[in-house]
């Protein structure tokens, strides 16, 4: 799993993104948990709050549909990783 993770971090700081959980990981019946990670750039901006601040200069990095970069990891009992 740090093999992954180092992996994981070397990839977006070379692409400038991140690959964030959108949910929970989940168990399978065979005792291994799998989890989705998706593309921060996914979908829209959504604007929080009551307008007490402005937006940013250079607007949002979200590219108004889904991004088709996913990283499908199934972690089994022995803490082996498969993508």
């Amino acid at each position: 799993m740090l093999y992954f993770e180092a992996w994981k971090h070397y990839m977006e700081q070379k692409t400038v993104s991140m690959c964030v959980l959108d949910s929970a990981e989940r168990d399978l019946p065979d005792g291994s948990t799998k989890k989705h990670l998706f593309c921060h750039r996914s979908w829209n901006y959504r604007k929080i709050g009551k307008d007490l601040r402005m937006t940013k200069s250079l607007g949002s990095n979200k590219i108004n549909r889904a991004c088709p970069s996913k990283i499908e990891i199934t972690t089994l009992e022995s803490d082996e990783v498969q993508l």
